[in-house]
């Protein structure tokens, strides 16, 4: 897991939120189909949005941002 341009989220959250999306993105998220390590995907995770790549079977979070309703 790399935290990559969102590590100065890391201060912000939670440890049990840091916990829950390192966990979440352990897991691949990804469409089982898709191995394209240029696109970044999103998941929401409660009120926040997280976009990640994966290379070599390690997720890189690119990006958070506060979730838009």
């Amino acid at each position: 897991m790399v935290w990559g341009a969102a590590e100065p989220w890391l201060e912000r959250l939670s440890s049990e939120r840091v916990a829950l999306i390192e966990q979440t993105l352990a897991q691949d998220p990804r469409p089982a189909f898709h191995d394209d390590p240029e696109r970044v995907y999103g998941m929401r995770i409660e009120e926040i949005d997280v976009r990640f790549v994966v290379r070599e079977h390690r997720a890189e979070i690119r990006e958070i941002v506060t979730a838009a309703d």
